[in-house]
């Protein structure tokens, strides 16, 4: 399979490892930001300096019960991992604990493909994954500006997110981000450019919807 090139499941999870992609939106004005970050080399050994949305791998076992599942609406055992990407990658782990967060589930997709990871002497490194993508809603809340995992963390507008992704130009989402240090590609931000397309109401103004 071809990097970046998604498809639908069918290969066993054995072997396209599952990850959790989380499409975070919070109505701004008339329109609706998505949450990126820049990927830190501390946590991210093999592809630091990347323009992403927060990821973090979930267990085979888990990520199973979502696909038998699909179609049933959205899985009971999604909020606890969405807390767990909250908590670990973007420092929220007190916010849940006070409730200060609060969050709308609108959506949970799941694709297929082979993603770039790194780059060495014998070229682009890669890996098989399953990348499941939940769009969620922020509607109370704010998030740091910087984790372990992400420096710096960004608000963008949903068309210049989606223009980012098309382009893999960094500085199409306008948030101050190097074009010459960082780039944009990968597994998660081409789910999440998926996810808001599929949402019509985080692209034409409209009132969102439950």
């Amino acid at each position: 399979m071809q990097p970046w090139r998604l498809t639908d499941v069918s290969q066993p999870l054995d072997t396209y490892a599952p990850v959790l992609a989380l499409t975070l939106v919070r109505r701004q004005g008339e329109g609706f930001d998505v949450l990126t970050g820049i990927r830190t080399a501390a946590a991210n050994r093999t592809h630091p300096g990347v323009v992403s949305v927060p990821t973090q791998r979930v267990p085979v076992v888990v990520a199973r019960q979502w696909l038998d599942e699909r179609g049933a609406g959205i899985p009971d055992s999604l909020a606890r991992e969405v807390e767990n990407v909250l908590a670990r990658k973007l420092g929220m782990a007190d916010a849940l604990e006070l409730g200060e967060l609060e969050l709308a589930v609108h959506d949970l997709r799941a694709w297929q493909g082979t993603s770039v990871i790194g780059e060495d002497e014998d070229g682009l490194r890669t890996e098989d994954l399953t990348m499941f993508n939940a769009c969620i809603e922020v509607t109370a809340g704010s998030f740091p500006e910087a984790t372990a995992s992400y420096d710096p963390i960004r608000w963008a507008r949903t068309d210049k997110f989606l223009r980012m992704v098309r382009t893999k130009e960094v500085g199409a989402l306008e948030v101050g981000f190097d074009e010459l240090m960082f780039c944009a590609y990968g597994l998660c931000l081409e789910t999440a450019a998926r996810v808001v397309t599929g949402l019509p109401w985080l692209t034409d103004r409209g009132p969102a919807c439950g």
